[in-house]
């Protein structure tokens, strides 16, 4: 043999024995590799393990609070809201527009329409006394929105708010015309209740009535809790029914603290 095919025959050998080699370490590390694989199964295993273990020693879930308005209630409006839109946007498309192009005596003529519908919309059979004026105390003037008296029979709407030409001011005076005659219609459901007469034609239980009732005997005022205030049952049906109403779609919008 001569010396170049001395070179071939160890450069032959070299190549097996690197082969070898490699096949070697290719084995090495699949074993290794299974290994590690094997080892991340079982930690998985156990990190699985530890969240069951970790979810079944939790409190139980608090559920989601009761909604205020009971849901046979809210079907009940579901026409009545309908029919009070269409009435509104017969009268009012768009309120910005209007404001800028009408006068007081005009918007305060529109807001007393508006009261008169609602009366017929919500079944009100006493005719209440709509009164537009001034709040007696001038620090209630961009304060109060309206309120209903009872003994009275009157709905009062604030005219500081409804002469000017802020449009949200003028919203507000119609949110609070329907939120306030929801009041009436609720107290007049305690009244046919307390005269042992039938109260399904308000939508209302006679369970819910007397719910009312109660409330209305033990009423929280916004100035004491207004959170307490607003998820009391009278006020969060009269709140729930502004909503509905959806008169932020009538190209405004309602104030943030609304």
């Amino acid at each position: 043999m001569g010396f170049l095919g001395y070179l071939k025959e160890k450069a032959k050998e070299t190549c097996n024995d690197l082969k070898r080699g490699a096949a070697k370490i290719a084995t090495a590390t699949c074993e290794l590799c299974d290994q590690a694989l094997q080892w991340g199964q079982e930690q998985c295993h156990k990190i699985e393990e530890k969240i069951k273990h970790w979810k079944e020693s939790l409190p139980p879930k608090k559920t989601k609070s009761k909604d205020p308005v009971p849901p046979e209630v809210q079907v009940t409006y579901g026409p009545i809201i309908e029919e009070a839109r269409t009435k509104i946007k017969e009268k009012v498309s768009n309120i910005t527009d209007y404001c800028e192009s009408s006068t007081p005596e005009e918007r305060k003529n529109l807001i007393n329409d508006i009261a008169n519908d609602a009366i017929k919309i919500l079944g009100i059979k006493t005719q209440p006394d709509i009164m537009i004026k001034l709040p007696e105390d001038e620090a209630e003037i961009w304060r109060s929105f309206g309120s209903y008296s009872f003994s009275e029979n009157r709905l009062k709407l604030n005219l500081a708010m409804i002469v000017t030409d802020d449009p949200n001011l003028f919203q507000e005076q119609i949110s609070t015309v329907y939120h306030e005659l929801i009041h009436a219609r609720q107290f007049m459901a305690v009244e046919a209740l307390c005269q042992e007469k039938p109260v399904d034609e308000y939508g209302y239980s006679e369970d819910y009535v007397k719910l009312l009732a109660r409330n209305f005997q033990n009423y929280t005022d916004p100035k004491e809790n207004f959170e307490a205030y607003t998820k009391q049952p009278v006020e969060a049906e009269a709140y729930w029914v502004e909503q509905q109403l959806g008169l932020t779609q009538l190209n405004i919008n309602k104030h943030e603290e609304d």
